[in-house]
């Protein structure tokens, strides 16, 4: 899932899939959301023995990608 937002600082990265946490960047700008999303897909990719990723920069929006085992 790619998009053209805000990004994420890299300082922020590592807390980004954490419950309820929000950038200090969407905070500042009031930017809507619950902070429970990533924190969603972060458990469900877990729980099928997935990986997730992330790349991002601060201004240039971000990519989540995740991808599961075939068996």
């Amino acid at each position: 899932v790619e998009d053209t937002g805000i990004g994420i600082r890299e300082s922020e990265k590592d807390r980004i899939f954490e419950l309820l946490y929000r950038t200090e960047d969407a905070r500042e700008i009031y930017s809507e959301g619950t902070g429970m999303g990533l924190t969603i897909v972060y458990n469900f990719v877990q729980r099928m023995d997935g990986k997730l990723g992330l790349k991002s920069n601060s201004g240039e929006g971000t990519i989540i990608w995740f991808e599961f085992p075939i068996e």
